[in-house]
């Protein structure tokens, strides 16, 4: 059976080509790692990733629905449209069996 949704995006690692929408981007100089923008995060998407001592968003898995960002309280999250792709590291965090 083919892998499809967020474990495709995973596998692929790239954004569905169906989403026009910038990812968005966690500041980290401004992050107080409250978890507020994960727990935001739809889980189909499952974009943000808590990595070490900080919080990121992994483009290449965020729709741009924005969601993250009001949660956020110290405003540290903005749309990223000239976005790069993850660097390998962060996949090693991204968790592909606690969401859908």
């Amino acid at each position: 059976m083919p892998t499809t949704g967020r474990q495709h995006r995973i596998t692929g690692r790239a954004r569905h080509p169906h989403w026009h929408l910038a990812p968005w981007l966690v500041q980290s100089s401004s992050c107080i790692n409250c978890d507020a923008c994960l727990k935001a995060c739809p889980a189909e998407f499952g974009a943000v990733v808590q990595r070490r001592f900080n919080v990121v968003i992994v483009p290449e898995l965020c729709s741009g629905c924005g969601r993250c960002a009001p949660a956020c309280p110290v405003d540290c999250i903005v749309e990223d449209p000239d976005w790069t792709p993850a660097p390998d590291a962060w996949w090693d965090d991204v968790k592909v069996d606690a969401r859908v």
